[in-house]
């Protein structure tokens, strides 16, 4: 998993909830039950989550950020390589609804939805509410990850949203996604920036409401 920060978001004060550590569901890896030289800590043609020996149990395993074999080893044979990638395409493929976050605001009468994410969410909510105070019936898609890409909740909004407005700070990374997803069912309109300067709600709002920007 990689997490991307934002130094924005990064740099506000704002209230944490912190769960009581008593809710919280801890899950225990099972342990190897075949003997130290047999154990494949990586076994590609095992379940999704192998066995994991605890560290001084007498069972050896390599950690690397390399690509590796079963037992964890790098190693460059394109026969091992194409089974990790093949392993871990599946583990991603099986665990989609696990794995995407998102948020939906205000989009179940929508005709226009925004897509945003990292700090840019913060300005395209603000943008949303003012937009519903003049009457636009619009809502936010709220991203959480960004890769995998959310495909499955932008098709189901394609069927009933005439136009997408996805605000970034670049010049139309997610945009892309969501125009491949969309695949000309809707309009899909990008407001991107790239100078070091925050998307306002303002600018936001001027595109949802057709208007031009400054």
């Amino acid at each position: 998993m990689i997490l991307l920060s934002d130094a924005v978001v990064a740099g506000l004060l704002e209230k944490v909830d912190i769960p009581d550590p008593a809710d919280l569901e801890v899950v225990s890896r099972a342990r190897p039950t075949v003997a130290p030289e047999q154990y494949r800590p990586f076994d590609y043609s095992s379940s999704d989550i192998p066995p994991l020996a605890e560290f001084g149990s007498g069972y050896r395993f390599h950690i690397t950020g390399l690509l590796h074999d079963e037992s964890g080893a790098p190693t460059e044979d394109s026969e091992v390589v194409a089974r990790w990638w093949a392993y871990m395409q599946r583990k991603l493929d099986d665990h989609l609804d696990e794995i995407l976050d998102w948020d939906e605001i205000l989009l179940d009468d929508a005709d226009t939805a925004v897509v945003a994410y990292g700090c840019t969410a913060r300005s395209a909510e603000h943008a949303v509410e003012l937009a519903r105070e003049r009457g636009h019936r619009v809502g936010l898609l709220k991203l959480k990850t960004i890769w995998p890409f959310g495909d499955a909740i932008i098709d189901q909004l394609a069927d009933r949203i005439d136009r997408f407005v996805v605000p970034e700070l670049n010049l139309g990374q997610i945009r892309l996604e969501v125009q491949r997803v969309v695949g000309g069912r809707a309009k899909v309109e990008g407001i991107n920036r790239a100078d070091g300067l925050q998307i306002s709600p303002e600018q936001i709002l001027d595109v949802i409401a057709e208007k031009a920007l400054a």
